[in-house]
């Protein structure tokens, strides 16, 4: 049996017209990954859990029978780059991972037959989380000084920079990630 996926509305969304604009020729695991879409718990982005594996997530796994951990990060196939730890969601391995939660653990089919065991040892970074620290600060106003942490980069930011950079903030980190 299969475990239970959780998706972000916005991954399910993006996901979707990805798929819509591969054939099965391009990629053969289609079927595979919107079968796992259609059976998601699709959230609002805020309601993600900190330990599922989104879009954009760094995660530490292990794929069975191989005994080592491996470290990677999630991403759609136009930021794909193995050489620096980042894998498509087009492979068999990046379909597996998506909506997994730490513990979980998942058969795929490969694309020329047999198994891969897929099992989440913890999921390290996940965008998710950076956007609450967002949303928080913007609840509580600008006007006081307490500092948050960027999950990125440890960057301590006051609540006046969060909100002058919110926008930018909640997209893609704080402002020294973004660059």
């Amino acid at each position: 049996m299969k475990p239970n996926i959780v998706l972000s509305s916005l991954d399910a969304e993006r996901l979707e017209n990805l798929m819509d604009s591969l054939t099965d020729e391009i990629f053969p695991g289609k079927k595979n990954l919107e079968e796992e879409l259609a059976r998601a718990n699709v959230v609002d982005p805020r309601e993600i859990p900190a330990t599922v594996v989104t879009m954009n997530s760094t995660v530490r796994f292990k794929v069975e029978p191989l005994a080592d951990e491996l470290l990677l990060t999630l991403v759609y196939p136009r930021d794909s780059d193995a050489a620096n730890g980042k894998i498509s969601i087009l492979t068999p391995v990046g379909s597996a991972l998506l909506g997994l939660s730490q513990g979980d653990q998942i058969e795929w089919p490969k694309p020329n037959g047999g198994l891969l065991n897929v099992c989440i040892e913890e999921v390290i970074y996940q965008p998710g989380r950076v956007s609450i620290i967002v949303d928080e600060a913007l609840k509580d106003g600008c006007a006081e000084k307490r500092g948050e942490t960027c999950l990125i980069c440890l960057l301590v930011l006051d609540y006046q920079t969060l909100w002058t950079e919110s926008v930018a903030f909640y997209l893609v980190g704080c402002p020294r990630c973004i660059f």
